[in-house]
Formats: structure tokens, sequence, C-alpha cells
């Protein structure tokens, strides 16, 4: 780890740990000079805030002070940088000294108050307050500095690079597991040492109110301090907590989106249900048999470690020859989430064990030889409502983790969390609230279920006799654990295979999962020359030139991979290769052998300049042809060798001639555009000229319809073959842009594809496939009796 490294690490901790002391004391004062019925609320509030999806928080912030921010043309504060992190950190974890501080004051017994009555304002706060809540305090201040030291999400999408975010980035660019070992044990040795300072301080939080305690502040204070410090607290809680949700709900944009994001997400909706079901009803199970168990405590250290660290953990634990699944397969995931939410599963059962009436259990144990009849008879009801509470709490954190989840994924099961971080990683995006807004509804799922479980209960116990009901209930589990213990584990990856389709024969598998010459790092472009020789980027920032038969033969490294990685890549009408690099706003060219004879570009939302560019296509005369997102949505034409500017069309929407992120770019002989308008699900069309002619698609997975179309081919026939990301296939259209077939489905076999980004097509016809999540490139043979195809991308 760098200097620079450690100084942004210590200072978004330091910062973050002192501001949310300071927030939280502040908001703790303030709602102790309400009526308990107010302290009620904002104690509710402050909890639901913890439970929250920390994506919602940061696409609020994002919308407001991101680049394309609302509130940016007057202030200009950008999201992006240490402060913002600092700032959206701090309004994540503040409910915890908030909590602390309240409970310690609470604690506090009225008589004190009465010893001196001189004791006011800010003396009372020196001499009493600040001494009775300081333990505390720093005990609370040591928990956020913890979370925040294994917080990488918001760090890594703002663009900071601190200890953890270098982590994740260093593995997703490597998975290599040495690289990141002596992070991890420092890592985890700072969460043993926390666990064994925190276990010897109790921390207080708030209760119902006793009557020998303090209920109110208020008489000790003067009034106009009272009402600064009620008006503060109520400010904090609305934008940091309300807001946020209102703005949310109320949208118009939200609920515009959100039957887009329903209809594209539906896999990612099932899959995040079942993850955070399983997950919960697991981590429960396991913590009721091992409630006795002292050494369970161990798996404090898994939860407190970053969700990346235990991920890239796991996934190298994994392909250890002595581990009993091999291969992806979704039970990986789930023993991922259940090992690091497991001790919260233990801690509501030991929370339970020791809420019990003795009395009542000593009579059970003799009375009641069944365990099962004891928990069901004697536990349950005594307990229920603190063991469902752990069940949810494991529920909701399985729902919205993606830090975890982000290495141990199978093919074809992304969730909704990972959808949504995959999208705020290059900036705010409209959808990203339809998907929030069906993630928190997805979280009331377990209501509902629970509301008609008791719904069906009440009518089943009235027609038939009662004591079968619990029978038929475990026979319905036993039969979908068998179900699930059932299911099929993905096949081992072959090489080549013999394709079920009209017009491809066989698919070859080009490289494997690695960082020597000829493997690959999740390639996300490639491109085809004259000559059929294959280019592809990927993670590590190395562009790859493979012979026509997929062998390697050489590669050379971009420039600079600090900021991103590139992305987009196209042959321009030298025959020199064009890599994108979006995080850079710059275009370069190669010469096939790697040497750079051309970069252009200038970072700017004006015509002309470059914001995000993302892809890239030539038309017949060789006008580049390049699309961009993020502060601006558009497609801008320029001179082959990019120093003149020509046109650009298009801004954010969802209309015809309106984009969003848009993706993929190709051109037929007639110079037609094809615009993958990804996360409008859709396909644009537009004449050489930036004109718009046709538009067509539509969210789901159903024919005709796309999931985040990333990237376009197209052949002399004039077949149409798209890219889609969220459904993890090709889809092929006629020349009338109707649906002709389907080719490939989730999965890491021969054929099938796990999240492809782009797609391209040699002389004869053949489709290349950047299969990102399975790293490797996929070949599918033409059949020879479909017509030979152009090269499009010359």
């Amino acid at each position: 780890m760098n200097f620079q490294l450690l100084i942004n690490t210590i200072t978004l901790m330091a910062c973050v740990g002192i501001m949310t002391t300071l927030t939280g004391s502040i908001a703790a004062l303030g709602a102790l000079m309400g009526s308990s019925r107010f302290r009620r609320g904002l104690v509710i509030l402050s909890i639901l805030h913890l439970v929250l999806p920390q994506m919602m928080i940061l696409s609020w912030w994002l919308g407001l002070f991101g680049e394309t921010g609302i509130l940016r043309p007057w202030m200009d504060w950008n999201l992006y940088s240490m402060t913002g992190a600092i700032w959206v950190t701090t309004l994540l974890f503040w409910p915890v000294p908030f909590l602390s501080a309240l409970g310690s004051l609470q604690r506090i017994n009225h008589q004190i108050f009465e010893v001196d009555s001189g004791l006011r304002n800010i003396q009372l706060c020196r001499h009493l307050l600040w001494p009775a809540a300081r333990p505390a305090l720093l005990v609370s201040m040591s928990i956020v500095v913890v979370l925040t030291l294994n917080q990488f999400n918001i760090p890594s999408l703002l663009q900071v690079r601190t200890w953890t975010s270098d982590l994740f980035i260093t593995f997703s660019a490597t998975l290599e597991w040495r690289e990141i070992q002596g992070s991890l044990v420092w890592i985890v040795a700072g969460s043993a040492l926390f666990l064994v300072i925190i276990r010897r301080h109790d921390v207080p939080w708030p209760s119902a109110p006793v009557s020998n305690r303090v209920q109110t502040l208020k008489p000790f204070f003067h009034p106009c301090l009272v009402i600064f410090l009620q008006c503060w607290t109520v400010l904090w809680f609305l934008i940091s907590t309300i807001l946020p949700c209102l703005s949310l709900v109320v949208s118009t944009r939200t609920w515009q989106e959100l039957s887009t994001a329903a209809a594209a997400g539906q896999s990612a909706l099932l899959h995040s249900l079942g993850f955070g079901l399983i997950t919960a009803t697991l981590c429960l199970t396991l913590g009721l048999l091992t409630s006795r168990w002292r050494l369970s405590k161990l798996l404090w250290i898994l939860f407190l470690l970053p969700g990346c660290a235990w991920g890239a953990s796991f996934l190298s634990l994994s392909q250890q020859s002595w581990f009993p699944l091999k291969g992806s397969h979704w039970m990986l995931a789930v023993t991922a989430l259940t090992l690091r939410y497991g001790v919260l599963g233990w801690l509501g059962a030991r929370l339970a064990q020791h809420m019990l009436d003795r009395d009542l259990r000593d009579a059970g144990e003799m009375d009641i030889p069944s365990s099962l009849q004891r928990f069901r008879l004697i536990q349950l009801p005594q307990t229920g409502w603190v063991l469902g509470a752990s069940w949810y709490v494991v529920f909701l954190l399985s729902l919205w983790d993606a830090d975890t989840l982000i290495f141990v994924i199978p093919p074809g099961a992304e969730t909704l969390a990972l959808r949504i971080f995959n999208l705020l990683h290059y900036g705010h995006n409209a959808q990203v609230n339809g998907l929030t807004l069906l993630m928190m509804f997805s979280a009331v799922t377990p209501y509902i279920i629970w509301q008609l479980w008791r719904l069906i209960k009440r009518i089943y116990t009235k027609q038939y006799h009662h004591s079968l009901f619990p029978s038929l209930t475990t026979c319905g589990l036993l039969c979908l654990m068998t179900s699930a213990c059932n299911a099929p584990i993905s096949k081992d990856t072959a090489t080549k295979a013999t394709l079920d389709s009209r017009i491809f024969e066989t698919v070859i598998v080009i490289g494997t999962q690695g960082r020597s010459p000829g493997f690959f790092i999740k390639p996300r472009s490639l491109t085809v020359d004259a000559n059929d020789f294959l280019y592809v980027v990927d993670m590590t920032g190395r562009v790859q030139k493979f012979n026509p038969d997929g062998q390697y033969i050489l590669q050379w490294q971009m420039p600079e991979l600090e900021r991103g990685r590139p992305k987009g890549m196209c042959v321009d009408k030298d025959g020199n290769i064009v890599v994108v690099e979006p995080h850079y706003a710059r275009v370069n060219h190669f010469t096939p052998d790697g040497q750079l004879v051309r970069q252009w570009g200038n970072k700017g939302s004006d015509e002309g300049a470059l914001t995000f560019p993302r892809a890239i296509t030539t038309l017949r005369n060789g006008t580049l042809v390049v699309s961009e997102y993020q502060t601006v949505e558009r497609v801008q034409r320029f001179s082959p060798d990019g120093s003149i500017f020509l046109g650009a069309i298009g801004e954010a929407g969802n209309k015809n001639a309106q984009f969003n992120r848009p993706e993929g770019l190709v051109t037929n002989p007639q110079d037609q555009i094809f615009v993958a308008d990804s996360c409008n699900h859709r396909i644009q069309i537009l004449d050489a000229e930036g004109n718009w002619i046709h538009t067509f698609g539509s969210p789901g997975k159903g024919s005709g319809q796309m999931s985040y179309p990333y990237d376009l081919a197209i052949d002399r026939e004039g077949l149409l073959f798209v890219c889609e990301f969220g459904n993890s296939r090709i889809q092929v259209f006629d020349r009338h842009y109707k649906t002709m077939e389907v080719v490939g489905e989730p999965g890491n076999a021969p054929g099938e594809f796990n999240n492809p980004w782009s797609i391209a097509m040699d002389s004869k016809g053949d489709l290349y496939v950047a299969d990102s999540a399975n790293h490797r490139v996929q070949k599918l043979i033409r059949r020879k009796s479909i017509a030979l195809t152009y090269q499009y991308k010359e």
C-alpha cells in the first residue's frame, strides 16, 4: 500500500469518525429537548436509516452534486472527491453515535441535576453530559471507524482510492489471492483487536422511560438554545433520511422508470429475494443450533471484514482442490453470505435464550422430550419477536449486499444490488431510482408472505385438525430443501461445442481466467481487423492480439489505468486499432503491432469535447462516430483523425433521439448508425448526418425485448446481432427488426454467457463475444449455408 492510500484511508476514517460523533451527539441533545413521543419517532427514523440501502443515499446525493447534479450550477462542489466520500459516509453511519449518546444520556439519574442547580447550558454539557456520554461515544466512534475502513462501495463509486477500495480494484484486475494477502492480514488483525477492546465496554442504547431517570433536558437549557437544537435535529433528519426517501417515492421519473426497471430486472429481483430468504433462514437455523457455542463469536471477524475482502477470500478458497462445491453454483453465493452474516443469527438466538423464563424452560425440559416441540411451545411464544427481528435484519443485509457477491455470484444470477452498483459505477442514472424502489418493495416481501401464511393457517385450522398443520409445513420445507439440494451445478467448462442455432454451427472458447498472455480478466471490448485478427482489451488494461484460429500473438499495455480501464474499440480507415479510454475522455489509435500513432480528445461537455466516451465505430468514408454518457447523453461525429468535430445528436431521456447510457455502435453499408441505448433497453437508428430514423425494442426477456444491450454487429445479409448484458445472450434481428433467434443463455458452458460486454464479426461471418464475467472470448462459427458477411468496423 502506497503512502497516498494510507493518507486517504486515515483521512476518511478520522473525518467520518469525528463528524458522525458530532452530528450524532447534537441530534441526541435535540431529541432530549422534546417529548417522549418526539424522541421515539427519532429513534425509529434512525434505525430505519441504518437498514436503508446505502445505494439509495448515494444516488440521491449524486442527483444533487454529481457530474450532472441539479444543484451544481449554484454550488460548484463535486461529490466525486474526498469531501464527497466523507459526507456520504457520514450520512450512512451517524445513527450509531446518535443512538449510543441518547442511551447514555437517558441513563442519568434525574436527582443529579438537583445537586447543583447552577449547572445550565454549556456548563451542564461540560461537567455532566459529556462525562456521562464520553465512554459510549468513544466506543461508537470506534465502531464507525471500523465500518468506514470496511466500506468500499462509497469510495470506489466516488473514485476515491482508499485501502479497501484499492484492495477491490487490485483483486478485480488480477484475481490473484497473493496480491491482497498482506492487506487482509492487517484487516483481520484490526478487526480482532477491535473485538477485544469493545467486549470490555457496555454500549447503552435508547430504552423506554424509567421513573428515576431524566426524561427531558429542556428545563436546563436556554429557550433559544432549545429551539436551535430542536431545529438542527429536525433539519439533520430531513436531509439525511426523510428527503432521500421522499424524493425516491414522489419523483415522477422514479415511477416512470419503475416499470422499465422491473421488466428488465425480473431475474435480478428473483435472485435477490432467493438469496435473502435462504441466507436469513440458514443464519437463524445455524444460530439456534450453535447458540451455546462461545467460539461462534469468532464469526464477528467475518462480519467486520470488508465485503469485497471476504468475497475475494471465499472465491480463492472455493478454487482449492478440497472445497466441496466445484464450478459456479448459487450455493457458493449463499454460503459466502451465510458465513458473513451468520453471527447475527447467532446473536439473535443468544439473546432469545437469555430472555427465556427459566422456570418454564426447566419445566419444558422435564415434560416435553422433543426439542422441536419445546422450541415451538415454549421458546417461540416468548422470544419469537427477537428471532424474527434477527432473521429480518439478515434478510435486509443480504438483499442490499453487493460487496460479498461481486466476486462469487454465479453466471446469470445477478441481483438488484449488483445491478445498481454497476449503474452507479459510472455516475447517477435515472434507472437507479426505479431499481432502488423495486428493491425496497422486495424488502417487505417477508411481511406479505407472513400475513398470507397466517391467513392460510387460520383457514386451514378451521377445517382440519390443527395438529396436522405443523407436519404438513415440515414436509413442504423438506421438499423445498431437497429440490434446492438437487439443483444442477454448472457444467465444467470445455473449449468447443455444437450450437443449436440456424446461423452458427459451433462455438470455440478462446482463453480463460488469468493474467498470462492469452488469458483474460473480464474482457470488455474487442474488434477484428481486415485480416480477421482479433484484438481484445480486458480489466488489466492489456490489448491482446490473436490470429483467426484463436492463437495468441502479442500484447501491449495501455499507458494509464489509475482512473479506470479502457472500453470501446474499432478499426479506423487506415487499419489502426482504436481504443477508447472513458475515464480519460480520449481516443487512442494504435498500429496492429501496438505502436501509438495518434491520441485525441478533450474532456468537457461542449460539442467536440468528450465527457465519458463508451463506444466508437466508423462510416464508409472513415468518419468516426463516438457515443457518450454521464454529463451528456449523445452521439458525436469526428473526422477520421479526430481533429474536426462534424456534428452531434442526442440528450438525456427516453424519447426518439434521446439516450440513456448509449453503449455499442455499429454502421451498415448505407451508413446508418445503430445505437445500443442500453438503459432504455432498445436500439435506435440514425442516418449518416445523425438524424433519427427508427427505434425498436423494449425492456424484458421475451422475443424482441432486451435487458441492457451493450454492443451490436451487422452482417452482409442485414441481420443485426445484439449483445445483451442483462439477459446474458445474443439476440438476432432480421432486416425488419423482428427477432430471428436467440443464441446462448446464462451459464459458463461453451455457448453460454455471463454478462457479455462486446461482440465483433469477421469477414467470414463468425461472431466473437467478450464473455466478460466468464473471463473468456467465445467464437461462434458460421454455418456454411449462411452467406458471408462484411467487416462492419473497418
